[in-house]
């Protein structure tokens, strides 16, 4: 991210753990007041492309403040292991990019 002029790291330093539950209603979950990302283990055992964009998506919205939808990777629904194997650096373009929009977010 910092070749791109982004710098997470005052969000990050905010984050308290990012944790893996058992859970299928949700894919993944930011608690603000918890400043925990929780991550469904069903995410984890999809495969690593999955686990990777679901981490993505919630920090996505913990440290740009993004939303549903303003990127692939933020889409409200999961997509499969293979479309995000497949489809990973562009999707990751995409987010980039958006990030950058909310930079300012993330102090």
């Amino acid at each position: 991210m910092k070749n791109h002029g982004l710098d997470p790291a005052p969000a990050l330093g905010r984050l308290r753990s990012i944790t893996v539950v058992n859970t299928t209603e949700w894919a993944g979950q930011y608690v603000t007041s918890e400043r925990v990302i929780y991550i469904s283990r069903y995410q984890v055992q999809r495969g690593p492309a999955s686990a990777r964009a679901t981490v993505y998506h919630e920090l996505g919205h913990m440290a740009f403040k993004l939303e549903h939808g303003d990127c692939g990777i933020m889409d409200i629904n999961s997509e499969t292991e293979e479309y995000y194997s497949a489809n990973w650096g562009g999707l990751l373009n995409e987010y980039i990019n958006k990030c950058y929009e909310r930079r300012w977010e993330s102090l």
